[in-house]
């Protein structure tokens, strides 16, 4: 008998897309599964369009609104799967996907998680790229540390092993980027396997803000100090990369700034760079660039944007 999947799917105001998703669930070559939707308090029409897929056999939990993380973790609660595979609202599975997953989980057995490459497409589901991260197999938790490579529906995890880490923090301030918490702590006392194959789907969807890029920085801000704090002592290693990695995401923090134009803050997490990597020349330059003022930095990017497209020409010309 084939091992229970437990696929969990948070919705919050999900849209129609949540459609393609479920049906991509459904559509597994891998049926020993059940599927658990979780209305994270939506205020659209999500608990109507997703309670008609109750006739198929999908579970619908209704919870007040709290974030993935928490609704992640109820839809842990309700589940009985001995593996469990997140599936975000708007991301779609290939056919194969689980079912390739098991079979790396038989060949794994002292792994915790698998995870798998990844096509990202635009809000209208057409392809925009491919993502194949650096192959991170075995005990990564020290590469991991320094970047998350992991896609949060890519993933499958052993059922012990999400409850012996804890499951998902419900911290407010790390929506969005709860799932690289879990996968530290998970890669900090399991083996992680990888799949180099694009087996999900991941939708880009264009609704980006000032706002929603501070969340994301600076909750992983929180996520590394966290586990800093947690695996220092039994992961030495992390130690000198740790300002590497907090300057990194400090200059990629302002540099998100820089591009929407918000140059006092753009300015303000340079600076902040510069101080876990005082010779971090690009964050030097930057920070200098941002004292030009907004209409002479508009020019220098439309300076750049020229001189790469006549690059670009030039290099085509030369080839034909």
């Amino acid at each position: 008998m084939e091992p229970l999947v437990s696929i969990i799917i948070p919705a919050y105001n999900a849209g129609t897309l949540i459609g393609q998703t479920i049906e991509s669930a459904l559509g597994q070559t891998y049926k020993s599964t059940e599927i658990i939707l979780v209305n994270d308090g939506s205020t659209d029409n999500t608990r109507h369009f997703i309670e008609q897929y109750t006739s198929k056999g999908v579970m619908c939990i209704h919870k007040e609104n709290g974030g993935p993380a928490s609704a992640r973790n109820r839809g842990f609660e309700a589940s009985k799967g001995d593996y469990i595979a997140f599936l975000d609202a708007d991301d779609i599975w290939e056919p194969e996907k689980l079912a390739k997953q098991i079979v790396c989980f038989k060949s794994n057995p002292a792994a915790g998680l698998v995870y798998t490459a990844v096509n990202i497409i635009d809000e209208h589901g057409q392809f925009v790229r491919s993502r194949l991260p650096q192959n991170l197999s075995g005990m990564v938790f020290n590469e991991l540390f320094q970047k998350n490579h992991i896609a949060a529906s890519s993933v499958m995890v052993r059922r012990e092993c999400f409850t012996r880490v804890g499951g998902f923090d419900e911290d407010p301030e790390m929506i969005s980027v709860e799932d690289y918490d879990l996968w530290l702590r998970m890669s900090a006392l399991y083996e992680v396997a990888y799949i180099n194959e694009p087996l999900i789907k991941y939708r880009l969807l264009d609704n980006s803000v000032s706002k929603n890029i501070a969340r994301s920085y600076l909750g992983e801000l929180k996520v590394v100090k966290k586990n800093y704090a947690l695996f220092h002592d039994r992961y030495p290693a992390i130690k000198p990369a740790l300002n590497k990695h907090l300057s990194r995401l400090y200059f990629e923090f302002g540099y998100d700034y820089f591009e929407i134009n918000d140059i006092e803050n753009a300015r303000k997490q340079f600076w902040q760079s510069i101080q876990y990597m005082p010779l971090n020349l690009t964050a030097w330059r930057c920070w200098g660039i941002s004292w030009l003022g907004t209409r002479r930095i508009k020019n220098l990017k439309t300076l750049k944007r020229r001189m790469r497209l006549e690059n670009a020409n030039f290099t085509y010309r030369q080839q034909s």
